[in-house]
């Protein structure tokens, strides 16, 4: 199981770059096909809930290692820096490491992915997702070892989630 993480970020990224090379790109990347409908009064009601939707992703593990702190997102275009929380936990390899496990979660409260914010690799992975006036990065980081041995084995992983005001800039035109 914990070399199947691995495997699957590979073929991830060959299937990415074999799109790129056939000119896909990110235009082959799914649309967003609707606006988010919910809206949260502020951005500390959005740490106060996707805190306790990670902590219910990651359960059984205490409240207590699932951390929410005041943070700077850097978006990557146009390079920009905004306020927002953070909520960050270490986890031990296996099923409950998985980001995706947080994305689908937070689709269920009714996030909208982004697909502008994605990103997968041996080392980690990256997913936005938006809900009317906040985007939230969800981010899995774990030492992917040596792409050359076929024998590494993830033993640990640091799951991220960034919550920030969503630019005006980065809304569908």
């Amino acid at each position: 199981m914990k070399c199947c993480m691995r495997s699957a970020l590979r073929v991830t990224a060959a299937a990415a770059c074999t799109l790129w090379l056939l000119g896909a790109g990110s235009a082959s990347a799914p649309k967003t096909k609707r606006e988010p409908a919910s809206q949260y009064p502020s951005l500390e009601a959005v740490r106060d809930s996707v805190l306790a939707l990670v902590r219910r992703t990651v359960a059984p593990l205490p409240p207590k290692q699932v951390v929410a702190a005041p943070s700077h997102f850097n978006y990557w275009s146009p390079p920009d820096s905004v306020a927002g929380y953070t909520v960050r936990v270490a986890l031990k390899e296996g099923p409950e490491c998985r980001a995706d496990l947080v994305g689908e979660a937070l689709m269920k409260a009714g996030w909208t992915p982004n697909y502008q914010f994605s990103a997968d690799g041996t080392d980690g992975t990256a997913m936005g997702y938006v809900m009317k006036n906040y985007f939230c990065e969800v981010r899995g980081r774990w030492d992917g070892g040596d792409d050359m041995d076929t024998t590494y084995v993830v033993t640990s992983c640091e799951l991220i989630v960034t919550c920030v005001p969503w630019r005006e800039e980065d809304r569908p035109k």
